[in-house]
Parts: C-alpha cells; sequence; structure tokens
C-alpha cells in the first residue's frame, strides 16, 4: 500500500469519528485529551497491521534514512 494511500485511509477514519461525534451530539466534547487518546489508539492497531503484513512476509524492512529519502524524491 502506498504511504499516500495509508494518509487517505487515515484522513477518513477521523472524518468518520467526527461525523460519528456530530451525529450523536457530542461532536463539539472532544477534547485534546480524547482526541489524542483516539490517535493513539488508531497508531497501535496501524502497528499492529504492519507488524501483521510483515510476519505474512508482505513488508520489508528499510533503512530509516533511505525511506525518508524516497519518501523527500516522491514529493518532488
Amino acid at each position: 500500500m502506498k504511504e499516500q494511500d495509508r494518509f487517505k485511509i487515515k484522513l477518513d477514519q477521523l472524518r468518520k469519528d467526527i461525523e460519528a461525534g456530530i451525529a450523536s451530539g457530542d461532536a463539539g466534547t472532544l477534547d485534546v485529551d480524547e482526541i489524542k487518546r483516539r490517535c493513539r489508539a488508531r497508531h497501535a492497531d496501524a502497528l499492529r497491521e504492519t507488524e501483521r503484513r510483515y510476519e505474512a512476509g508482505l513488508e520489508e524492512p528499510i533503512d530509516w534514512d533511505v525511506a525518508k529519502q524516497e519518501l523527500r524524491e516522491r514529493r518532488k
């Protein structure tokens, strides 16, 4: 999965959380702590998914400096 697709999925999930809050009437009550909690939970879910994909042989490890350089080149 491309990195931009992962970001799109995360944005879609955030949008759904906001819409659900509006529908339930509590959108204005989300405080910073609740937003942080949801972000941490979503990050943990993404990490577990990556670990699962790695164990299944679907992800390859890459050097952090190499990964940063590749991302910079894609943005050009």
